[in-house]
């Protein structure tokens, strides 16, 4: 059996392989004999997907083994170890329209992370100081040590909501446009005495060595709000129906590209040096940013064709062109199911499945087969790993994942009315859309597609 690749050709592009590939495994189709055909959709047809964690519990199950794993380090004795909240996932698709052209796909995906904990730990530490020895010496034997405790704590609260809508062309499947809103907002703190510094250098026959602690006390408050929108001049027609293997085409278009940008980030109580090298980064000097808080509307961006002012993005229109190859079909049995998979590669560099018809694989023990069967055996080491810590995806009724949304995009609405400030790394997630060769217009059309062959709700 195959494996399936995960990579493109900029590391870039891992993050949206991976999570593609993910929702592959654990919602997969049945195919059907012949030539792959564009599947049926109706208006409604959807599924749901989710997890949440209890933090608190995954401690106490664990606390023994890291209380142990600690003072086995050492001379060293654990004072606290406290951590408590909550973490949840959840990602819902649904066919919100269709009419006689025309199919409209939706997803919206939300998570939220809730976090406070802390660690103390106390032991034998260099005292603080300047010293120097031989070269035959022992830092050792030179340095005295003194009890010493350090502790970290932390607060986090996080809610990411993301929205897509995709208008496919009915009988083709093919991308008319694609519309994507990203909401993010964190707020948070941490705290930390007496984290060491050891500065080791050799100075002739003789070693030297700097000793200190740092204390800290950061917090911050962040937002992001993006939109970006993509319109085809000519539907990109990544599957031109009928396709079997060995069949090859090009796909090409033109896509026109519109975004926004607004939210700030600030960050209180970062250490001078660290502050000086983030106010040193190119887009903050040309834009005349020179302290917190940073506003992302008064970000300036010149580079090529992605040029960004005033929170908006210039129009661009630029030309896509994709060979698409189908390599392979295999026949898989899970249960009594036989799933008919096509493997599908973008300029070589990108693989993906398609199937024509669809069914659920309810279960972690069917995700774990499919996986065995194609090879993938780090997914299976990840989805093991998930299993023993308690954390599995579920697949749900729409209904149900809409309600968990919901409230999800409520905590993310409540963090950023607190925060009222935005993360400043929309440069890079921009870069990734706009520079050729535009993995992320191809791998977010790509998402959508595998959505629409794969997790529409199609019941035994």
């Amino acid at each position: 059996m195959r494996e399936i690749r995960k990579v493109g050709a900029r590391a870039s592009v891992v993050a949206s392989i991976a999570l593609t590939l993910m929702l592959m495994i654990s919602i997969v189709p049945m195919g059907v004999q012949g030539s792959a055909q564009p599947v049926v959709l109706q208006e409604g047809d959807g599924t749901a997907m989710g997890m949440e964690m209890d933090i608190g519990n995954i401690l106490d199950d664990n606390l023994d083994n890291i209380t142990a794993l600690i003072e086995s380090m050492g001379d060293v004795t654990l004072d606290r170890l406290e951590l408590d909240g909550e973490a949840g996932a959840w990602m819902l698709y649904e066919v919100t329209d269709v009419t006689s052209t025309e199919y409209v796909v939706e997803m919206e995906a939300a998570m939220l992370i809730d976090i406070e904990g802390g660690i103390a730990v106390t032991g034998e530490m260099d005292d603080p100081g300047d010293y120097i020895g031989a070269w035959d010496e022992d830092p050792d034997d030179v340095i005295p040590r003194s009890e010493r405790t350090v502790s970290i704590d932390v607060d986090v609260e996080m809610g990411l909501v993301v929205d897509v809508t995709m208008t496919l062309e009915k009988s083709t499947l093919a991308v008319k446009s694609i519309e994507i809103g990203m909401n993010m907002a964190s707020r948070g703190s941490f705290q930390a005495v007496n984290i060491p510094n050891e500065d080791y250098d050799w100075e002739g026959d003789n070693w030297t060595m700097s000793v200190s602690y740092d204390n800290y006390d950061v917090s911050w408050d962040a937002v992001i709000d993006l939109g970006l929108s993509l319109d085809f001049d000519l539907a990109m027609d990544l599957y031109q129906f009928p396709f079997d293997v060995n069949d090859q085409w090009t796909v090409s278009s033109d896509v026109t590209i519109n975004g926004t940008m607004d939210g700030f980030v600030d960050i209180r109580g970062l250490p001078e040096d660290v502050e000086d090298d983030i106010f040193s980064e190119e887009i903050l000097e040309e834009s005349g940013i020179t302290e917190f808080p940073i506003e992302l509307h008064q970000l300036v961006i010149d580079e090529g064709d992605l040029q960004i002012s005033n929170g908006t993005m210039e129009s661009v229109t630029m030309p896509l062109e994709l060979d698409v190859e189908c390599t392979d079909m295999e026949t898989l049995t899970i249960g009594e199911q036989d799933i008919h998979l096509y493997f599908l590669e973008i300029d070589e560099e990108v693989e993906f499945l398609y199937s024509s018809s669809i069914v659920f694989l309810e279960s972690i023990t069917a995700m774990e087969e499919l996986m065995e069967d194609l090879g993938g055996s780090e997914l299976i080491d990840i989805v093991e790993m998930m299993e023993e810590a308690g954390i599995e995806m579920e697949v749900m009724d729409p209904a149900d994942g809409k309600i968990y949304i919901d409230e999800a995009k409520q905590f993310e609405q409540d963090v950023a009315a607190e925060a009222e400030a935005d993360e400043s790394t929309t440069d890079d997630i921009l870069d990734f859309f706009l520079k050729a060769p535009y993995y992320g217009i191809i791998m977010v059309a790509l998402f959508l597609l595998v959505i629409v062959a794969f997790v529409v709700l199609k019941r035994r």
